[in-house]
Formats: C-alpha cells, structure tokens, sequence
C-alpha cells in the first residue's frame, strides 16, 4: 500500500493540482479529463483513509463517464468504489460493485482490468471466509495475467493463492497446507524481487508471517517482519505489524518504539489507535477504552474494534458493557478464524488475571458462536 504524508509537500502538492486541474477541466468542458481527476482525488483521499470522501469523489465521477459514454473509465469508477468499501469492511456492497464492473470490462476487451476485477472478488471471498470460491477466482485471473504478459498481476494472483492455501484453525474449511502456502509466497516474493518491487516484497514477506502467527509461533515471525522494513523503510504498515508481534510477545518497549514509527504517517493513525491500545488494556485504565473508540468511529465495520473494546472493558470490570461489544464484534463477523483468535486472546488474558470474573462468560459466549456455526 502507497501512503502519501499531506503534511509534506509533494502530497499538499498532489492534491491542489488535481483540485485545480478540475477546476480548468470544467472551465473548458473537458469532461474525460474532469472525470479522470475527479476521481484521482478519491484516489488520494483512499491513500489517506478518508473512506467518505473517496466514494463522494467515486460517485461524483462515474456520472460523468456514463454521459460521456466512456465505458472503461465507468468500469474502473465502480471497481474503486469496490475498493472503498472493503476498506471499510463493506464486502457485500464490495462484492455488488465488482460484479458490476466486470461486465463493462468484459464487453469492451479490457482483459487487465477484468482480471483485476475478478482478484478483487477473490479479496472479498477471503474476507468472508469463502477460500473455496477466491481460490476459483484467483484460478480465472491468474491465466488472464499471463497471457497478456502482465507479470505483476501474477504476482500479485500467486500471492493471494498463498493466502487461501494458508491453514486456517481448526474446523475452519482449509483448501491446502503449510507447504502450500510458503510455496506460492516464495513464488511470490522472488517475482516482485525480479520486478524490482521491494514494497510488494516486503507484502509477501508480512503474509508469510501469517502461517506462522495461525500457530502462535511469533518468534518465527519476526525475522520476516523485519526483513520487511529492510525492503521497504518508508512504509508504516509494516511498523504496525511488527508492533502487534510484539504486543503478542509481550515485549511492549519494542511495540511502542514501532508504534511511534507508525503513527507519523496520517492515513493509518486510526489502526495505530487500535494497537496502541492492546498494550495499557491489561489493566484498569480508560486509555484503552478511549483508543479503541477512536478506532471504532474511523473503521466502525471492522469486527475488531469491538473485540478490543470487550477486551478493555472486561479489564476495568465493566462485565455488562464489555458482552454488549462482544455481541457488536459478533454481528459484525464472518470468518470463524476471528472468533478463534478473539478466543485465544480472552484465555490469555485470563491466565494473566484469573481474578477477572467476566472473562469466562466472554469466552463461553465465543465458543456458543463457533458451535452453533460448526466450527
């Protein structure tokens, strides 16, 4: 992921350019060159997690191409609102956008663009646990990629069939194995290395950490995730992620050291907030509360916010309140990988203070879950 800094100059630059450049486009009735603006602004305000004005800029756009009968610029329009809204864990209105932009694709030869729609229904597969169906979407893509020679697509379709081969917990529907999976991320990474993209690198390398954190073996993880930074300094997200290895090892110097890192970029501020309160929620303390609020009001469709917040209340006693965000983190998950997670850590947290009475109601109503969907 690109993240641009507004307080620099190049990205105040960036977006009074594009203001102006439709401004003039408007002014001279250039309305392919107004659209394309238009929506490179929501471009940049999804580079800058401002999710709500991306899909304003998206959906002030796409009229413009429909009258203009400009096809591919209407089909890439819908597929970025796709791609606001599964930044926002929306993926039922992601799943409609992508399949609406396929078409348009489709129609007019766009071969790129179709496989790029067809990975980014893949994407949302995974997010709803469904590996059966991303692995037959990612199977469609990958030879779309190959035989229009666009071997950054297939790295990019190698990498996602790692994640659907990754082992899952148990009883959770798994399509492959450990080999699998870091078979196709060395696959993965030695192609974006070749390409000379050490940020995709560095993604690769942050996915394959996945196989081992599945089994709670972080300690294997943090070579990868330093190699990571290594290829890819300037980007905050992989701070981020080596900060929650940390959390999970427990070693909180490290995790706040990363966290700063982090938290200079802007556009991932809200997730720092996310992270930065798993470290004070281990005891009674409102810091949490108020961090993982703040996460809740920026991304408030993501399940785990409302796991951390139970979390955090569950340690200042708040029983009644933390089953009430248990209950909202629930209605808000489709992968049974995030209830066993959120499972695991309440048991940690319980072997830490056993004292904490609310913990065992918490992780019997997460079991209740996974029972009655069968897993």
């Amino acid at each position: 992921m690109t993240v641009w800094n507004l307080r620099e100059p190049s990205g105040q630059q960036r977006m009074a350019w594009l203001m102006r450049a439709v401004e003039i486009a408007g002014q001279t009735k250039q309305k392919t060159r107004e659209a394309n603006c238009i929506n490179s602004l929501g471009d940049v305000h999804v580079r800058l997690a401002e999710y709500p004005a991306a899909r304003q800029r998206c959906e002030e756009a796409l009229p413009i191409y429909r009258a203009i009968g400009d096809r591919l610029g209407e089909a890439n329009c819908i597929r970025s609102l796709g791609d606001v809204h599964v930044s926002l864990a929306e993926y039922a209105q992601a799943r409609q956008r992508y399949e609406e932009a396929l078409p348009i694709y489709r129609t007019i030869g766009a071969r790129l663009g179709e496989a790029n729609c067809i990975r980014s229904l893949g994407n949302v597969h995974v997010s709803l646990a469904e590996y059966a169906q991303a692995r037959q979407r990612y199977e469609e893509a990958l030879p779309i990629y190959r035989t229009i020679g666009n071997r950054l697509g297939e790295a990019n379709c190698i990498q996602s069939l790692g994640d659907v081969h990754r082992p899952r917990a148990p009883r959770v529907p798994n399509l492959g194995n450990d080999t699998n999976a870091v078979e196709a991320y060395e696959d993965a990474y030695h192609r974006f290395q070749t390409l000379g993209l050490p940020n995709q690198a560095a993604s690769v390398l942050t996915s394959w950490t996945t196989v081992y954190d599945q089994k709670h073996d972080y300690a294997a993880s943090l070579p990868l995730y330093s190699k990571a930074i290594q290829l890819s300094p300037s980007n905050p997200m992989w701070y981020r992620n080596r900060a929650s290895l940390y959390i999970n090892l427990r070693d909180a110097a490290n995790a706040f050291a990363d966290l700063k890192v982090a938290s200079t970029f802007n556009p991932i501020i809200h997730i720092c907030h996310y992270d930065t309160a798993i470290l004070p929620c281990s005891k009674a303390t409102t810091e949490a509360e108020d961090l993982f609020r703040t996460f809740i009001e920026a991304i408030p469709a993501n399940n785990g916010g409302y796991f951390g917040l139970a979390r955090a209340l569950l340690c200042m006693e708040r029983d009644a309140e933390a089953l009430d965000a248990l209950e909202q983190a629930i209605s808000l998950t489709y992968s049974a990988q995030d209830i066993h997670d959120a499972s695991y850590d309440l048991e940690q947290l319980q072997a830490d203070h056993p004292s904490l009475s609310g913990i065992e109601p918490a992780i019997q109503r997460l079991q209740s879950w996974l029972q009655s969907s069968g897993q």
